[in-house]
């Protein structure tokens, strides 16, 4: 990756600092599953839930624009499809000529994210962890209903993707540990 942005070597070597290529920007640390795993989940106990607001935003992705970042990563800290104004945010980096990608849980994509993503985003990921229900169950600590809303909404991305012609690569994260080894072939199939 480093090589498809061969200017800012040459700007370091010469000038010994660069632009950030890349920003990730966690606009929230809210989120909608209790990952028994997850650092965000364990240290959200002791902090205030808060969401950045879209004027903040706005205003920090103008910053980044103007110092010359090319990319701006929507990840953890919470899960980015809490921030009621999600898709907003996704389209104005796209319209301030950056790329655009997001790491998601999946259960929160409506209709109005998915489009969002699929106009704009360069790819975006979503974390299943999990072959089955009682998997997911176990490594998001949601019901087991969640899984299939998640399934579901992988589905609605990958119609919408092929419906518009979108580039938009869709991953699909799956973190093996003790409640998901076994299913690794499973989730792969």
């Amino acid at each position: 990756k480093l090589l498809k942005h061969i200017d800012r070597i040459h700007e370091w070597n010469e000038k010994g600092f660069t632009s950030p290529i890349l920003i990730d920007l966690d606009l929230t640390n809210v989120c909608n599953n209790k990952c028994p795993l997850c650092v965000s989940s364990i240290i959200s106990k002791n902090r205030n839930m808060t969401t950045m607001p879209l004027e903040t935003v706005k205003d920090l992705i103008v910053q980044l624009r103007d110092m010359n970042a090319r990319a701006i990563t929507f990840a953890g800290g919470g899960e980015p499809a809490c921030h009621p104004d999600l898709p907003e945010i996704i389209r104005f980096v796209k319209k301030n000529n950056m790329d655009v990608a997001m790491f998601t849980n999946g259960l929160g994509l409506t209709s109005e994210i998915i489009d969002a993503i699929v106009e704009c985003c360069t790819w975006v990921r979503i974390s299943l962890d999990a072959s089955n229900p009682h998997e997911y169950s176990k490594t998001h600590g949601m019901d087991k209903t969640a899984f299939d809303r998640v399934i579901k909404n992988i589905s609605l991305l990958t119609e919408a993707r092929k419906k518009t012609g979108s580039s938009v690569g869709i991953g699909v994260g799956y973190l093996i540990g003790v409640n998901t080894i076994d299913g690794i072939y499973d989730a792969t199939k």
